[in-house]
C-alpha cells in the first residue's frame, strides 16, 4: 500500500487529532461542571460563614443582653446579619429575629416568645449542621467505622470505577461526534481543513490552560 499524503491524513493524522481533541474537549466539559460545583460551594460557604453562623451567634448574644438600656451588645451586628439574611431565612423565622432586634433596641414591639425563638434558632442551627457536613465532610479514609466494614474497599473501587466510566463515556461520545462530522464533510476539503483547525485549536487552548495552571501552582509553592 502506497502512503500518499491523502491516505496519511485520513489514516493517521485525523484519527490522532480526533482522539486527542476529544479527550481534551472532555476535560473542558468536565471542567465546566466542576466550576459550577465550585460556585455552588462558594455560595454554601457564604451562607455558612456570613449568614447562619453569625445569625446564630448574635441572636443568642442579643437574647441574653436585651435588658440593657442601650440595647445591649450585639444589636448592630445582628442588624447587619439580618440585612444579608432576608432572602435566606423563612419569613416566619426572619420576623422573629426582627422582633428580637426591635425589642432589644427599645422599640415598642411585642417580644417573640421563647418557643418562637427556639424554632427560629433551631432552623438556623440545622442549616449550620447541613452546610458543615456538605462542605467539610472528610474522605472515607478518615472514617474509623470503615475499619470494621469488610466491604469498604469494594465500595471504594466501585466509586472510582464509576468516575472512570463517566470520563470514558464522555470521551467516546465526543470522539464519535467528531468522527461523524468528519465523515459528513468527506470530499469537502475546505470544511475538513476547518474541522482539523478546530481540533487543533482545542488541543492548543487546553495545553496552554494546563501550562498556565502548572506555572501558577509552581509560583505559589515557591512563594
Amino acid at each position: 500500500m502506497e502512503w500518499t499524503p491523502a491516505l496519511l491524513l485520513d489514516r493517521i493524522v485525523v484519527p490522532l487529532l480526533v482522539t486527542v481533541s476529544a479527550w481534551l474537549l472532555k476535560d473542558v466539559f468536565i471542567g465546566l461542571y466542576v466550576a459550577r460545583r465550585e460556585e455552588t460551594r462558594k455560595e454554601w460557604q457564604f451562607r455558612l460563614r456570613e449568614v447562619y453562623q453569625p445569625l446564630f451567634l448574635w441572636s443568642g448574644v442579643v437574647l441574653f443582653n436585651h435588658r440593657r438600656k442601650d440595647g445591649g451588645y450585639g444589636t448592630t451586628e445582628l442588624a447587619q446579619v439580618l440585612a444579608i439574611a432576608v432572602t435566606l431565612v423563612p419569613m416566619k423565622h426572619y420576623y422573629v429575629f426582627v422582633r428580637l432586634l426591635e425589642k432589644a433596641s427599645g422599640q415598642s414591639t411585642t417580644a417573640p416568645s421563647g418557643e418562637e425563638l427556639r424554632r427560629a434558632r433551631d432552623f438556623v442551627y440545622s442549616q449550620i449542621e447541613v452546610l458543615n457536613v456538605a462542605l467539610f465532610q472528610q474522605s472515607d479514609l478518615f472514617n474509623p467505622a470503615l475499619q470494621t466494614d469488610g466491604l469498604s474497599m469494594l465500595r471504594a473501587i466501585f466509586r472510582v470505577s464509576v468516575g472512570v466510566a463517566i470520563q470514558v463515556v464522555v470521551w467516546a461520545g465526543l470522539a464519535l461526534a467528531v468522527i461523524a462530522v468528519y465523515q459528513a464533510l468527506s470530499g469537502r476539503p475546505v470544511a475538513m481543513i476547518g474541522l482539523l483547525f478546530v481540533c487543533a485549536l482545542v488541543i492548543i487552548a487546553e495545553c496552554v490552560r494546563r501550562y498556565r495552571l502548572a506555572s501558577e501552582i509552581r509560583r505559589r509553592m515557591r512563594a
